[in-house]
């Protein structure tokens, strides 16, 4: 059978100090089995790849085993940054609208009415007290 992850774990177990190795095939999975620093290891290798990782993830499962150090220090990744769209700066700028300012409401009725009202003398005005309004008492 056939097996290229196993063959390339074992030429990297070999580099790392590994002795003995052969590759067993029995049962479902073939194993990788060998010596490191004395001491016999097994480790299960999947028969196929099941994604693009598959041979990535076996060689840092061996190398956690058989605990090798890493050579090289793997650098901390920072997030990827969004990219804002740069757009180009008007000519002119452009403002919000500016809302007339507000007017006093004036009531079409009662206000007539007031004027009519200080037109009158002291004693006419008492004499019609009853006909003011006044706008507040609403």
């Amino acid at each position: 059978m056939s097996n290229h992850i196993a063959k390339r774990l074992m030429k990297r177990a070999q580099m790392w100090g590994a002795t003995n190795l052969r590759i067993e095939y029995g049962g479902k999975h073939p194993k990788l089995v060998g010596d490191f620093e004395g001491a016999t290891f097994k480790y299960v290798v999947p028969a196929t790849s099941g994604d693009r990782r598959s041979e990535l993830n076996c060689l840092c499962g061996l190398r956690r085993m058989l605990g090798v150090t890493r050579n090289e220090q793997q650098k901390l990744r920072q997030a990827p940054r969004r990219r804002r769209r740069l757009r180009p700066h008007d000519a002119t700028p452009k403002f919000k609208p500016v809302s007339a300012p507000k007017t006093q409401r004036e009531d079409k009725f009662y206000t007539p009415l007031a004027r009519l009202m200080e037109t009158f003398s002291g004693e006419e005005r008492a004499n019609i007290s009853h006909m003011t309004y006044n706008p507040d008492e609403c």
